[in-house]
């Protein structure tokens, strides 16, 4: 979900959008806000199969089972020479130019490498990881969102040059990647959670600060450290919200940190009832778990709740808030949430 439109991808591998539109974003030719789920009949007509999708700040981004990436969307500000000098202009579309697409088209300059094979961008950036695990970037730069230690913006896609050279002298690679705002987070080969990026609000778990009204900027990728308090256990999930970061280890645990409060994970305290955790999710001010009996539990204010405990800032509700029917997903990323719910057996 993006701040102001919303895809859906369905089991035949369809994109639908809806929301606001007025960059193109909803990748139906026009400029024409949608209320309504509709269809993107480019990927229809064309035979593609659309197998992931993240929406920024006024653009689209999508990967199909080919392996090429589509954006479409705002391209960028236009600007005369002297305004360039003032603002960036760079738009995060990749495609070497400032121009709105109003429909999917391909990131043409990764046709040359490896086919790509998993995809998040944040508010006007992009990140893109193929086969072989390397890492490519495009869009604005600012509060090193890249992760490699510059604050450059890029028309087209650039390789991550400290990924690469992680990967060959030290075999580090990205295993799954998620980004929000300005930020991102990697899962790594090493089973450690990396954040880099603005941490304005404490959200990576990777400092200790007190809360104050600055940029907090980590410009090359920092490890969380879990041995302070999971020493044992695995990262099985994580979940990226606008201004939050959710955890989910083997052992059934959930930390979150962010929102200027909690600047290193802190434990969420669930019930002696929970289940077995079977997602995770964040958006503004929330993450969300679900167990394996469809209870769901949240900190912050994700949905009207059933039960709250002031002591532990853990709120829970279930699934007859959604007909009652099977959890399949559940999340939002900034101000909007959603969940993807089965009830076909109701």
């Amino acid at each position: 979900m993006g701040y102001s439109h919303s895809a859906i991808l369905t089991e035949d591998n369809q994109l639908h959008t809806f929301g606001s539109n007025g960059k193109g974003q909803l990748g139906h030719n026009d400029q024409e806000s949608l209320i309504e789920p509709k269809i993107i009949n480019y990927f229809q007509k064309n035979n593609l199969k659309v197998v992931d999708v993240n929406l920024g700040q006024e653009f689209s981004m999508a990967l199909t089972s080919d392996g090429d990436v589509w954006t479409w969307g705002f391209g960028g500000r236009n600007w005369n020479f002297l305004m360039k000098l003032f603002a960036n202009s760079t738009g995060p579309l990749g495609h070497g130019d400032v121009l709105q697409r109003h429909t999917p088209t391909p990131v043409e300059y990764l046709r040359k490498f490896d086919p790509i094979t998993d995809i998040a961008c944040g508010y006007k950036f992009c990140n893109a990881v193929n086969g072989k695990k390397e890492l490519y970037n495009w869009g604005i730069g600012e509060y090193g969102v890249f992760g490699h230690g510059g604050n450059s913006s890029y028309s087209l896609p650039i390789l991550n040059d400290y990924f690469e050279h992680w990967q060959k002298t030290e075999g580090m690679e990205i295993q799954k990647i998620k980004s929000a705002n300005q930020y991102s987070m990697a899962l790594m080969s090493d089973g450690k959670l990396y954040g880099w990026g603005c941490n304005e609000f404490g959200q990576m778990g990777i400092k200790n600060e007190i809360g104050v009204e600055i940029y907090e900027t980590a410009n090359y990728p920092i490890a969380i450290n879990t041995e302070e308090f999971a020493p044992h256990a695995k990262i099985v999930d994580f979940a990226v919200g606008e201004n939050i970061v959710g955890i989910l280890f083997d052992n059934n645990e959930v930390y979150w940190s962010g929102k200027k409060i909690a600047y290193r994970p802190e434990k969420m305290q669930l019930p002696s009832s929970a289940g077995k955790i079977k997602l995770i999710g964040a958006c503004h001010h929330s993450v969300v778990v679900v167990d394996e009996n469809n209870k769901i539990y949240f900190v912050g204010d994700y949905m009207k709740a059933k039960e709250s405990n002031d002591r532990t800032g853990v709120s829970m509700a279930d699934n007859e808030s959604f007909g009652g029917g099977n959890i399949l997903s559940i999340g939002g990323t900034y101000q909007n949430k959603f969940a993807i719910v089965d009830n076909s057996r109701n």
